[in-house]
């Protein structure tokens, strides 16, 4: 039987990931590229915001 020991340094844990990448199962799925697509437009979206904010820039601005 294993025991917790209170010593941090003796208590690290290692990232053992089960299962594959999640980019294969996107892949399998035929889901990658729509996902890859997504956060592409969402990351432009936010840049954007960001950018018309520091510049006080709004939609109704001509």
């Amino acid at each position: 039987m294993k025991t917790l020991n209170n010593n941090n340094n003796n208590n690290k844990e290692t990232n053992n990931p089960i299962g594959g990448d999640f980019f294969d199962y996107l892949k399998e799925e035929n889901l990658l590229e729509e996902c890859l697509s997504l956060s592409s437009k969402e990351l432009i979206v936010y840049q954007l915001k960001s950018i018309m904010e520091e510049e006080n820039i709004s939609k109704s601005n001509k």
